[in-house]
């Protein structure tokens, strides 16, 4: 059923469904608070998204002071290992510019052999970038001059309130004939159509906008570019078979009956002692093929 109280975030239809509610989740950035919210997905555009969700002004506050915690083995990542592939195939020795770099851990895997530019709100990481050689060309890509070869966003697109607006923003940073590389949760996966608004990728507080391959092809029709690449994988890389069976077994229990996987949880905290924040939570579905690698393409 079309609810028209909440207009599509991107392109601002009234055409948005309830798809199911999302419950309280936590969140990699501490300061973030957790809500209950739901999902919705636009008749229009194909986009998913939270609603409620926290302002751009909140996030932004949150990201720039947030203390970094995570750290990138590039040898799990096959989102890096793809997009350095096309990237060494297309365009060697070109320049690229990476969206939410972090610490600069994937334009160090690329290598010297590129013109590296890093984008970063956060503070101490980028500042762990600058030592590593990356040149850092703001904090914020609306207010970024340089254009480039190649534009890179890895797991950045889902906390951005408007992905349309991000899109047309990088591709206005790409130079003719120029790419870029889109890594992200995809809203058409098996697993996240399976969990609807109850899954693990949603209740991140801090994840807003869930894309796909249908809403990449509408998106760069209305901006004057072409999808020429869509490869799905696993966001844990290559897991192992008992990985993927365990955690597809835990959410089936999940989606039929939270209640069940939350007394499970109680007794193995009652019996093991910890903290019991998390067993109301959606259990992890990292190890399925349920994230996206879109690769566009900027005319001459």
């Amino acid at each position: 059923m079309i609810d028209r109280s909440v207009p599509c975030p991107s392109c601002r239809s009234g055409a948005c469904r309830f798809v199911g509610k999302i419950p309280a989740g936590s969140s990699a950035l501490n300061e973030l608070p957790s809500q209950p919210a739901a999902l919705y997905s636009c008749d229009s555009c194909s986009l998913q998204f939270k609603h409620p969700r926290p302002s751009a002004e909140e996030l932004s506050r949150i990201y720039a002071a947030a203390q970094p915690a995570w750290a990138y083995d590039p040898q799990t990542r096959l989102d890096w290992e793809r997009a350095l592939a096309f990237m060494e195939e297309r365009l060697p020795g070109g320049s690229v510019l990476d969206v939410g770099c972090y610490d600069g851990a994937f334009l160090c895997y690329a290598g010297s052999g590129f013109k590296r530019y890093g984008i970063e709100p956060n503070t101490a990481a980028a500042a762990r970038a600058r030592e590593q050689g990356i040149e850092l060309a703001g904090s914020d890509l609306s207010a970024v001059s340089v254009c480039v070869d190649c534009v890179t966003a890895f797991d950045v697109i889902e906390h951005v309130p408007d992905p349309l607006a991000f899109l047309e923003s990088a591709a206005a940073r790409m130079k003719p004939g120029g790419f870029l590389i889109i890594a992200t949760g995809n809203a058409e996966a098996p697993s996240f159509r399976f969990m609807r608004g109850g899954y693990w990728y949603c209740q991140l507080p801090e994840h807003l906008s869930f894309i796909s391959p249908a809403w990449a092809q509408r998106a760069a029709e209305k901006l004057g570019l072409k999808v020429i690449r869509t490869e799905a994988y696993s966001h844990l890389g290559r897991p192992k078979f008992h990985t993927r069976m365990f955690e597809a077994l835990a959410n089936v229990a999940y989606r039929l009956s939270p209640s069940l996987l939350r007394l499970c949880r109680l007794l193995l905290k009652a019996f093991r002692g910890g903290d019991y924040q998390t067993v109301d939570h959606a259990p992890s579905w990292a190890s399925s093929r349920d994230h996206v690698l879109i690769i566009f393409e900027k005319p001459r």
